[in-house]
Order: C-alpha cells, then structure tokens, then sequence
C-alpha cells in the first residue's frame, strides 16, 4: 500500500470493515478485532492511528508484528492464513496494517480468542459468545431423544436394567411408586422411567442401561464412549482405570478408586485462633457421585470426547466433551436461589437421571456440593466452559487456598451463599497458582464488578485496588479476646498465630518490613507477645526469628538478603496453601 492510498483509507474513519489502533500496547484489543474480522466480512486494523484519525506517533518496528503474532496461539482455529501485515511509512512516521480475510469456512462454525467468540457490529467489536450458544440451543435437537436405530431390549444390560427399577422405587414417593412396582415387563418399566419411547430405545437408554460392547457400536463405534479415572497424585499421569456402560452400574464401581483424605483447618472462637485443629473428610462421597454424573447428562456424545476425571492431591477435575449451555450468571442463580435451567444438552437424558436417582432434583445437587464447601470452609467449585474446543471442566477442592477465607467463614456466620461466591472469587484472584490470577485486568474485571468489589470492602472483608484486591480481616479480629483462653495454651501456640498475622501484615506493605519493625508489630498487636516481650523476650525474638525462617522455607515470604541484619527485610510471597 502506498503513502497516498494509506492516507485516504483513514478519511474513511472507523468502520464494519476497519478499526484504528494507537500502539501495540493494545494488542489484546487487536487480536480480539482480528477475530472478528474473521468471522464477518474481513477488514484492516492501522495501528499508529487514533480514534480520530490523527497520528498516534507510537514507534512501529518490526518487533511490533512480533507483538502481535506471538499471541495468535490462542486463536481457535488457527487462523493465521487469513492474516497479513505490512508497514507503510506515513509523513515521519511508520504505520503497521493488519488486513484479515474473511474466513470462509465459518458458516456453521466461529473463530474464537482466548475462548471468547467476537464478530464486528458497525465499528465495533462485540462478545458474541453467549449469542453462539443461544442459537445453539435453538437448533440442536435433543440427540439422546432420538431412538438408537436398530437396537433392541437384547442390546440393554440385564443387571442394570434391575439395578436401575430398584434404585427408581426406592426414589418414587406415593402413586409413582405403584406404577412402578406394577410394570409387568422390562420394557413397560423402561417406558414408565423415560428411558425408552413406546418400547423403542433411545440413546439415553444406550449409555444408562446398554450392554458395553452393544452401546460402543451403536453410540460411538470409533471408540471413546468410556469414563477414564487418571490418578495423578504421584505427580506422574497415569490411567487408573476406565469405567464403560452401562454407566448406570459404571459410576459406583470408580468412587472406591478415590482415595478421601481429611482436610484441616484451625478452628477459631470469637474471631480469636484456637490451638484445636478440626479434621474433616476432603469429599463428600455423593458430591462425587454428582459430578461425574452431570458429565453424563452433559456430555456431547457425537463429539468423540471421553469423560475423564482426574484425581490430584488438592482437587478432583471432571471434564466432559461438550461445553455448557449456563451462563456463569445462571450457574450462581441455581446455587444462591431456585433456578432451575430450561435447557439441558441432552433434556431426555437429564429428566431419566433424575427418575432413577443417578441426580438430584435438577439443580440440587450442585447446592449440595457448595453448602459441603461452606460448611467445611473449603474453595467453592470451579467450572470452565471452554466452547473453542467444545468442552467443560468442573473442579471440586479438596485443601484450602487462602486462609483467610476460612477464617472470614468462621467468623462471619450470617454471610448469604451469593456473598460468600464473591468471596471465593478474591481468593482466587490473588492467588498466583489459580486461573483467575493470570487473567488480565480487563477479565478480571468479569469475574468480580467493581460494585461487588465494593461492597466487599465496605464490609471489611478486601482491601487493595480494584481490580487488584484480596481477602482481609481485621488484625484485631484474630485474637484479641485473650483471656477467653489459658494464657499457657496461648504461648505454646504463639508462633501459629504470629505467622498467621504477620502474612497479613506483611501483603499489606508490598516495601517489606525490617525484622525490628516485625517485633514492634506483634508487640502492639498480639497481647501474648507484649507479655513474652515482658517476661521472657529472648525466647519472643527466637520464636519470631524461627517463624520467619519457616515461612520462607515455605515460599510465603522472603528477604532482600541484606548483609546488614538489622536492614534486612521481609517481603509477602503467598498465603500459605
């Protein structure tokens, strides 16, 4: 393109087919335009150019294309043949022009960024994500509904069939559990549950109840229709082992394969720390069973995907083929109130689960799990909807992350299941090992709004600045209530509670703290200390010094490695895990 040509293309100001960049510093911005671009009629990103047209007079190189391309990994599809750069001098300065081609091929299918779907409205760049799976739902036919072409009650497992009438009577209350106990045959009981239409069986019936190697020929001959367990606690990825149908039998056969160890935390009284720890089991049993039973109720069967679920030291990851059709907004409105979702991938499949008791009530066991995480002041579930790669994880947590989340439980008893949500959503925005902490500001912003960040601190509960906050207590709130307890049992645990306050303390003050200045701290503000410092103030300086030394040891602190110890200071890593 010439200088000329470069020139009257900007008269032409934003449009459906192009956008003005100031510099590369806008790059995610960039490649969200380049995808929709992409996925509408194709245009052209100046970068150097402002909103108005004028010269940003931002230093273009060939770096700057770097800049660019150097994110294109997160493009689903790769669309890179669609894209072209080139820089054009303009008066003094240079101006990099990216021209995208629409892509051809996404009349059925959409080109994603970061697993977020974009298309161009006008001159501007719009989320079309929650749109793509609205029309979705409007167009895809509820495929376990659809009768198994060719399969008779002889391709249905026997054992399962009986297991699946017993647990169905056991479940049914008043008339429905005479119509059950009544059915005369098989395929009159299967009709009665749903799991069958007019005696012809239907895919629901194939994964629930079929005979393994009859249900892999009609589902998913090329193979995949399995629950594969990966035990990953060594470290080292294995296949622990794989569960085929009927999957009615298949779930209760892999919970005894999951090892349930206790979970720990320390117990507080009165916003003070206590020395009793309490031991609860990290799962609850049914919540398992749960989970992995939504897989199947969820799962896109014409997908080739595997349900797999993978047992690590600090959670269990549940991760299905087939992304889900809530919203995160819904998903919340389902645990904090009485929403229960209109649409299911598989409706038919769903509704018969719940007959014969594979599910709660729809919507009710998710409930469940989270009031199992409140009440034993465990990291609420996670789920990422990945519609890129058509597929959704679910994790449950089985160690704490923060803290202080436990500790804000603890106290805060009246606190609502939608504030407590906010809550878990802040822990895992400051942590550096969760997903949400390598977001960008702009997503972080999506995960918690400035209005409940906000609120939050208007409680006390955070501080820091929005978006970059964290989980906070008062200091006071940890123990001031001293003689609520035997001054004895306060000593013997001082280090516990020092270490506690202090990594509190120190996030606070990101320029580090000298140890002299840590002393004073837990002098002023930890009433056991000043009494040590009184009484035996050698034994109080070798405490804080061991605490200090195992904190670092454990990651959560370091020091700048000053020679001069008395300059030497102390800087927040992490909370502890």
């Amino acid at each position: 393109m010439t200088e000329i040509e470069l020139k009257n293309l900007i008269k032409n100001q934003e449009s459906q087919t192009l956008e003005f960049k100031e510099s590369t510093g806008e790059k995610r911005e960039i490649c969200e335009t380049i995808c929709a671009f992409a996925n509408s009629e194709g245009g052209q990103i100046l970068v150097g150019i402002k909103n108005d047209g004028s010269l940003s007079k931002a230093k273009i190189t060939e770096k700057s294309q770097t800049d660019i391309t150097d994110l294109f990994i997160n493009f689903k599809p790769k669309i890179t043949v669609l894209i072209s750069f080139e820089i054009v001098p303009l008066d003094t300065f240079r101006i990099l022009i990216i021209t995208v081609k629409a892509d051809s091929n996404n009349t059925n299918s959409y080109n994603s960024y970061k697993n977020t779907f974009w298309k161009r409205v006008g001159a501007s760049t719009k989320d079309i994500t929650e749109e793509i799976i609205n029309k979705f739902i409007a167009e895809t036919p509820d495929w376990s509904a659809q009768v198994c072409e060719g399969a008779t009650i002889e391709d249905l497992d026997e054992v399962a069939i009986q297991e699946v009438k017993l647990q169905t009577i056991k479940k049914a209350v008043g008339s429905k559990k005479d119509i059950y106990e009544n059915c005369k045959t098989d395929i009159e009981f299967l009709d009665k549950a749903r799991l069958t239409i007019n005696g012809q069986i239907t895919n629901a019936a194939m994964v629930l109840i079929g005979k393994e190697e009859r249900a892999t020929v009609f589902i998913q001959p090329s193979g995949g229709l399995e629950i594969v367990w990966a035990d990953i606690l060594t470290g080292q990825k294995r296949e622990g082992g794989k569960f085929f149908p009927p999957f009615a039998l298949s779930v209760d056969k892999l919970i005894p394969q999951i090892r349930i160890a206790m979970h720990s935390y320390m117990v507080r009284i009165a916003g003070t720390i206590t020395s009793k720890r309490d031991f609860v089991p990290q799962y609850d049993a049914q919540n398992i069973r749960e989970a992995i039973n939504n897989c199947i109720a969820h799962q896109d069967y014409q997908s080739g995907k595997r349900i797999v679920m993978e047992e690590r030291s600090d959670k269990l990851l549940f991760r299905n083929g087939g992304y889900s059709k809530l919203t995160d907004e819904q998903y919340e409105q389902m645990v904090t109130a009485d929403f229960t979702p209109n649409e299911y991938r598989n409706s038919f499949l769903a509704r018969a689960m719940d007959t014969i008791g594979m599910i709660e009530k729809l919507g009710t066991g998710q409930k469940n799990i989270f009031n199992y995480a409140v009440q034993n002041f465990l990291p609420l579930p996670d789920r990422f909807n990945n519609i890129a790669e058509n597929s959704f994880t679910y994790i449950i947590f089985g160690t704490k992350i923060d803290d202080r989340f436990s500790e804000i439980l603890q106290d805060k008893k009246d606190l609502d299941m939608g504030m407590i949500i906010l809550l878990d959503k802040v822990q895992k925005l400051s942590n550096p090992k969760h997903e949400f902490y390598k977001l960008d500001k702009q997503s972080k912003k999506k995960v918690l709004t400035k209005e409940q960040s906000s609120k939050l601190k208007s409680l006390k509960l955070i501080e820091g600045r929005y978006p970059e906050v964290y989980l906070s207590l008062e200091i006071q709130q940890f123990l001031n209530n001293e003689n609520k307890h035997d001054e004895d049992e306060l000593k013997s645990n001082f280090r516990s509670i020092f270490e506690t306050t202090i990594l509190v303390w120190l996030q606070k003050h990101k320029d580090g703290k000298t140890k002299k200045e840590i002393m004073k701290y837990a002098i002023d503000n930890i009433p056991i200390a000043s009494k040590m410092d009184q009484e035996k103030p050698q034994k109080l300086n070798s405490d804080i010094g061991n605490s200090l030394t195992k904190l670092k040891k454990e990651d959560c602190i370091k020091n700048d490695e000053n020679k001069n110890v008395k300059l030497l200071k102390w800087f927040y890593l992490k909370s502890r895990k």
